[in-house]
């Protein structure tokens, strides 16, 4: 801050006269600017009551009188508020800016802007056209903080070694500070404000209620009018919380001005428990004095002198908030301030080269506190010269640019002519008559260039900024023009701004006027007309409606009347306009306007009826009560057949009655033939085909299915109110394939209210998702043809066109058409819409739902997918998108093209049929290939009927149909080409992977399916490798990364290691899918490898030696390493290791869990669960087909049933058949988890059939005491393998082959679905062997047969509970080692007739499970 000398001497060499730069412009040569009464004023500048808005605006006063030629003068007052300045610039005449008048001040520095307060942004908001304009930051943040001297902090340092820059220091728990501060008594009183004084901070109520707030230090304020007030015990300090009690404690803090950073200081007071007592100096020196002359704390802030010989240093708060401090909260420190610049709205046209000065000038922090430094002994005025002299090439980058012209004037070369770019400019000039200054922004700012006057304006003046346009009745068709000219005779302008006359129509037109010559009245032509009532018709011309208009087809005109003839209608207001009448009664000719008897004049050839009034043949006729009748019976009809309908597919969905949605499904495939056949007829009638008796009236028949003839069948409608055209197709589109649905709708909310609340099931939303599906699809041709109404068009004699559908509608894109044509285009997005969710249905999510046995998404989706054999569901697609161009033909212009349309679809409908066979019935196919033949024949003969045929129109297509043709097979040539080059030079696998077959086949083979499902192209001997001698070859050029399926002894098999080291010899990227046993080659192996080397001489052919395979098995230890642990979670461990080999993220579908068909493997095993996996995979369509279900793979924790109440539950599930794959592997009868499946399914056994999937070579029975001997368990075994299991391989069998084993496997579910595990038992030849256990067991001894005994019948009363499974199988294996260890005890006879009797029945069940 300036002390008052500083401020004396500032003010009398602000007033000298003498020059500081050598160049400076003397006082004589500068210019004063206008102000809005055009008097001439100098730049007045207010300067804030502070040294650095002092320094500032000297050297801004500076620049602008010497260098830039102005009279610039500094304003008398000194004010210290932002707002004092903002309504000072604005012009305001009181506090609340009420009254405003012209501002004489003009510039403003050094505006502390950032902590302006609230009522500066007030003011900005309320008053936006007259607030001043902030020209940017002055070039640095101002700090504020609360600091100490450095004398003081160094003496406190020395004596207590607490440094007291830091807040925690002042905590009187941690130390008592204030024993370095002067008391409170010391500070003179009379130089402080008192607390309640006006002006200052500690009677601003918005101040003081963030404080109430955040602090809740309710004690150190009073509550006044409004908010709060600061409560000062003596008048001028407020004591802060910590002192409160005892004031000598307290540490005095002095603020300046109105009190700058009080509020913060209380904040800081009250949150870190500060013993503090905060005052107010009344001014500058007063402040200064107080921190030069007492031991203090004081409030300092950057840039500024006035502290800086005592060494000020900040005290360090907790790190600034800004989303607290907006909140008033202000407990942490402050931040820098933003500084601006601000000047009067408008500025900028008095003096825009001073505004471009301003907004361009900025200084530095540490430079301004040079300078303030420099000035406390030199002077304001000598320091901002001797800056100017110093900084002379900084501050001419702040000077405008010559090319910097303002409004009225334009940029010029050095010619004087004008110029539109500043590149070209060399100074500014008046922009003469005919042009405007138009304002343009370069990378130098904004400028002025002189533009041409656009046609239809005009400038007779200079150095204007903007051209007036003509006069109605004058035009203007150049540009640059001084003056408008007249309009020509016959023509006129009846708008200003015009470039050209408007014609009075074409034809004999004229304009004039009568006017009286000799007495007579006459006409005579007149120039420049200005409205269209001066235009008037010729001799020989009739005008009707403003034209002069001859007889046309349709009409007879003698003696200034038309006569319109039979057959034809023109309207009464447009006699000109003729329409032919198909239907030539209801328009029997006459004077304009005549229709038959009824019918609406009003109407576009009569085809309306009057309101009351319905269509009778010709005439129309008065509505009766019948026609209601009608209308109400066919909507109830409607409800009650399709809600029944909807009723009898949520009884068979609630009661899970597959057999019965099956049986039902057959017959509904013919029907759905049926209805596309009839609707396909229902479309031709829409082309212009003349059809001769009796096909006509067939045509005629089938035409029940239209919306529009059911629509004109119900008279209600019309009776009711005749619709307008826009009412009547939205009644076509939506209300009438609505009710279709609103029985459906209707049944299930009712059904849903009336559920039993004890109920579990849910609401079934996906059966009336199907059934809406299948109204959709099953009507889709007649509801999309309706959709496409507005765009099939009729023609007529005076050149316009109406519609198809409904001739009392033009086809113009205006008015009515044009809002059918909108709601038509709106309503195209339904089925276009409704196809693409199909698409997506299909083609993306229904494969991942199958993954994640989504069965609600596939009974929602059966619409599309029940009436297809699995693998063709998306010829449901093909369906959908065939019959939506199937309804684009009649919208072609030609019958021609329309039946060409036609007939490609129906041919390429009946190649797919033939190639595909599609449907869920082989017969189903067979019929549609009938039909469709059929339909292919009457289409060919409809080319016999076509009366006018468009030559053009038939050329152009057949010449598209060639282009398309020789594209196609250009497109299929060079595609080829492509895809070979592409071949030569990309990779054709993208993953290669290396495996021990033996260990881990079936994983590779799943991972290959999971890689491969994510489009990716994977190379798999059993699938892919045809010739030995191609393995390797295949991995160096072929292979963009091998996968090393890393199980135990993978390194030790010679092709595995082949591979590794081809790899590594031809640097293709590797990684290791390490399994749970996988260890990485270690040294001592390797040693020990080099040494037996000579093992591996087959491999010397392909160019490996011993150093290249140690190397490579180095090599592996380096690579990256992918962990697959344990098989628990397979499926979603190897999704993981999928995305971190593709790179990227696939979101996981969440299983259902549950369902009728479950696959049962070995859980321990790693190799069975990947078999099941792929057996799940691919069995999954055929299951879903068969049985409207999906198949699961079950986990360790998983049951056979959710739970064993649903097996007593009395209702329709009891009938549900579970049905179980159990995946036959090495050592899975022994597996825990296949011992509990398998005693849960013997529980339910008359609803569960089971079936072997042999996915082993190795699997056999166990032959020996060391498997559990539980008579129920081999029982259970013995009826399984009463079946022949079915092989299923992955290791072995290619995806082909495999695919073949899933499709028999789903039939021999179909096939021996009766035959449940319980009839299986009863079957079992193993109860003939009862006897001869029981034998065995007997000769056992005594006391281990009585315990064993005892622990079996507590395993089989456990086995009966699924609830206590574990304790069964811990029972069990109990039961096997002491049986076990009985066996191997016991004497030789009993011990090897025991053994052999399990060797019997394994052998048996052995022999069953590999037949």
């Amino acid at each position: 801050m300036t002390t008052w000398p500083w401020r004396l001497l500032f003010l009398v060499t602000g007033c000298s006269g003498e020059l500081c730069l050598l160049q400076g412009i003397p006082s004589s040569q500068r210019t004063y600017i206008l102000n809005g009464a055009a008097e001439n004023v100098p730049v007045k500048l207010m300067v804030f009551n502070w040294a650095a808005a002092e320094l500032l605006s000297t050297i801004a006063k500076l620049l602008i009188e010497e260098v830039l030629g102005y009279h610039a003068v500094f304003d008398d007052t000194r004010p210290i508020a932002n707002i004092e300045v903002v309504q000072s610039l604005a012009g305001c005449s009181d506090m609340d800016c009420n009254q405003t008048q012209m501002s004489d001040t003009h510039v403003a520095l050094d505006v502390w802007l950032g902590s302006a307060g609230a009522d500066v942004e007030l003011f900005m908001k309320r008053h936006p056209t007259i607030a001043p304009e902030d020209l940017g930051s002055i070039g640095y943040a101002g700090e504020e903080a609360l600091c100490i001297t450095g004398k003081l902090l160094d003496e406190a340092y020395e004596v207590s070694g607490f440094s007291l820059d830091f807040y925690r220091s002042y905590n009187t728990s941690h130390y008592r500070a204030a024993r370095h501060f002067d008391q409170l008594s010391d500070l003179p009183a009379q130089d402080l404000f008192q607390c309640d004084e006006a002006g200052v901070i500690w009677t601003d109520p918005s101040y003081m209620a963030d404080y109430a707030r955040w602090s809740g230090d309710l004690a150190g304020l009073v509550e006044v009018d409004g908010g709060y007030r600061a409560s000062c015990p003596d008048g001028r300090f407020w004591i802060a919380p910590a002192c409160r009690h005892n004031t000598s404690e307290c540490i005095p803090i002095i603020s300046a001005q109105w009190g700058w950073m009080v509020d913060a200081y209380m904040a800081w007071s009250a949150a870190y428990g500060l013993p503090t007592a905060i005052a107010i100096a009344r001014d500058i020196p007063e402040w200064v004095a107080s921190f030069q002359n007492f031991r203090i704390l004081a409030y300092w802030y950057r840039p500024d002198a006035s502290l800086a010989p005592w060494s000020p240093r900040p005290i360090s708060f907790p790190r600034h908030r800004a989303s607290e401090w907006a909140q008033g909260n202000k407990r942490t420190e402050g931040l820098g301030t933003y500084i601006g610049k601000l000047v009067s709205r408008g500025f900028n046209s008095q003096a825009s080269k001073v505004h471009k000065l301003l907004q361009k000038m900025q200084m530095e922090l540490e430079e301004m506190e040079a300078l303030l430094l420099e000035a406390q002994s030199h002077g304001m005025q000598e320091v901002a010269c001797e800056w100017a002299k110093a900084n002379q090439q900084r501050w001419q980058q702040w000077l405008p640019i010559e090319t910097s012209c303002i409004p009225g004037f334009g940029l010029v070369d050095a010619q004087g002519s004008l110029v539109t770019s500043r590149s070209l400019a060399a100074s500014c000039k008046v922009c003469p008559a005919g042009t405007f200054s138009s304002l343009m922004v370069d990378s130098l700012g904004q400028t002025f260039s002189c533009e041409s006057c656009a046609p239809g304006t005009y400038q007779g003046q200079a150095g204007e900024t903007l051209c007036l346009g003509c006069e109605p009745g004058k035009v203007a068709a150049a540009s640059g023009l001084v003056e408008c000219v007249d309009c020509a005779v016959g023509s006129f302008a009846n708008a200003s701004r015009m470039v050209e006359c408007t014609p009075c129509g074409s034809g004999p037109w004229t304009t004039g006027r009568i006017s009286q010559l000799f007495g007579d009245e006459t006409w005579i032509d007149v120039m420049g007309a200005s409205s269209e009532d001066l235009c008037h018709c010729r001799q020989g011309f009739f005008l009707h409606d403003g034209q002069c208009t001859k007889c046309t087809e349709g009409a007879l005109c003698s003696g200034g009347e038309i006569q319109i003839l039979p057959g034809f209608f023109s309207s009464a207001d447009k006699p000109d306009s003729i329409f032919t009448c198909f239907g030539a009664e209801r328009c029997p000719g006459g004077s304009p306007g005549t229709c038959a008897q009824g019918r609406d004049a009003q109407s576009i050839a009569c085809i309306a009826c009057l309101p009351g009034l319905h269509a009778n043949g010709p005439e129309c006729v008065p509505c009766e009560s019948e026609d209601y009748l009608l209308f109400m019976f066919a909507v109830c009809l409607v409800l009650i057949v399709s809600g029944g309908l909807h009723f009898q597919l949520l009884r068979w969905d609630w009661q899970g009655n597959r057999k019965q949605f099956t049986g039902f499904l057959i017959p509904s495939l013919y029907a759905t033939q049926l209805v596309s056949c009839l609707q396909i007829f229902v479309l031709l009638q829409s082309i212009d085909v003349s059809w001769g008796d009796p096909f006509v009236r067939l045509l005629e028949a089938v035409s029940f299915l239209s919306l529009e003839h059911i629509l004109r069948f119900f008279n209600a409608v019309s009776c009711a109110t005749p619709p307008s055209p826009a009412l009547n197709f939205l009644i076509q589109t939506i209300v009438l394939p609505a009710s279709l649905m609103v029985g459906p709708v209707v049944v299930h909310m009712i059904r849903n209210v009336r559920l039993p609340k004890w109920t579990h099931r849910n609401s079934q939303w996906q059966v009336l998702v199907q059934s809406i599906g299948t109204v959709s699809v099953l009507f889709f041709i007649v509801l999309c043809s309706a959709v496409v109404q507005p765009f099939q068009c009729h023609g007529h004699p005076n050149g316009q066109s109406t519609m198809r559908s409904s001739i009392g509608v033009l086809c113009n894109l205006t008015d009515d058409h044009l809002q059918l044509c909108i709601i038509g285009g709106l309503l195209a997005l339904l089925p276009a819409g409704f196809v693409a969710l199909c698409a997506w249905l299909i083609l993306v999510e229904y494969p991942k739902r199958i993954r994640s046995t989504d069965l609600g998404f596939m009974r929602m989706c059966s619409f599309l997918i029940s009436r297809f054999r699995p693998g063709c569901e998306s010829f449901s697609i093909f369906l959908l998108v065939r019959n939506l161009l199937f309804v684009l033909a009649p919208v072609l212009p030609t019958a021609d093209s329309s039946l060409l349309l036609i007939h490609v679809l129906l041919i390429l409908h009946v190649v797919l049929l033939a190639l595909l066979k599609p449907w869920r019935s082989v017969n189903a196919s067979y019929i549609d290939i009938l039909a469709s033949s059929g339909l292919l024949v009457i289409v060919f003969h409809a080319g016999l009927f076509v009366t006018e045929s468009n030559e053009a129109a038939a050329a152009i297509l057949c010449s598209l149909l060639l282009i398309c043709l020789l594209v196609c097979l250009s497109g299929v040539a060079f595609s080829a080409l492509a895809q070979h080059m592409f071949t030569r030079f990309a990779k054709k696998y993208q993953f290669f992977l290396c495996h021990h077959k033996q260990v881990t086949g079936c994983l590779a083979r799943l991972l290959k399916m999971q890689l491969q499902r994510r489009g990716s192209e994977v190379f798999l001997d059993s699938d892919d490798l045809t010739n030995l001698t191609l393995l390797l070859p295949m991995v160096a050029q072929h292979v963009d990364t091998l996968v090393v399926v890393a199980s135990a002894n993978v390194v030790t098999r010679k092709w595995c290691l082949a591979e590794i080291v081809t790899a590594y010899m031809h640097k293709v990227h590797t990684v290791i899918l390490a399994l749970s046993d996988y260890g990485p080659p270690s040294d001592k192996f390797i040693k020990v490898f080099e040494s037996n080397a000579n093992d591996l001489s087959e491999l010397a052919v392909h160019g490996f030696g011993v150093s290249d395979i140690a190397d490579s098995l180095r090599w592996l230890r380096t690579l990256q390493t992918l962990s697959l642990p344990e098989p628990h979670n397979l499926l979603s461990n190897l999704g993981e290791i999928v995305d971190q080999l593709l790179g990227t993220t696939e979101q996981s579908m969440k299983s259902e869990g549950d369902s009728d068909c479950k696959i049962l493997a070995n859980q321990d095993d790693i190799e069975a669960v990947a078999t099941a996996h792929v057996l799940r995979h691919l069995l999954a369509p055929h299951i879903l087909h068969a049985f409207s279900i999906l198949p699961v793979v079950l986990d360790v924790s998983d049951n056979v049933r959710k739970s064993t109440s649903r097996l007593t539950m009395n209702g329709p599930t009891q009938a549900a058949c579970t049905m179980l794959l159990m995946v036959c592997t090495r050592e899975c009868l022994t597996s825990p988890c296949m011992v509990k499946w398998l005693l849960q399914a013997n529980h339910v056994a008359s609803s569960c059939c089971v079936l072997p999937i042999l996915g082993d070579e190795e699997f056999l029975v166990p032959t020996s005491s060391e498997h559990v001997n539980v008579s129920r368990y081999l029982k259970v075994l013995g009826a399984i393998f009463m079946q022949i299991a079915v092989h299923f391989w992955p290791k072995s069998y290619s995806e082909s082959a495999l695919g073949l084993k899933a499709a028999q496997v789903a039939q021999r579910l179909q096939g021996e679905q009766s035959a449940t595990l319980s009839s299986l038992l009863d079957m079992s030849w193993f109860t003939s062997q009862k006897s001869v256990l029981l034998e065995t067991v007997e000769e056992l001894s005594p006391v281990a047969a009585s315990s064993d005994q005892e622990e079996a019948n507590h395993l089989e009363q456990a086995a009966e509970a699924p609830e206590a499974e574990d304790t069964s199988l811990s029972a069990m294996f109990q039961l096997k080692e002491r049986v076990g260890a009985l066996f191997d005890g016991g004497p030789p006879r009993r011990n090897g007739r025991s053994r052999n009797l399990l060797r019997t029945h394994s052998h048996e069940v052995n022999s069953r499970a590999r037949f």
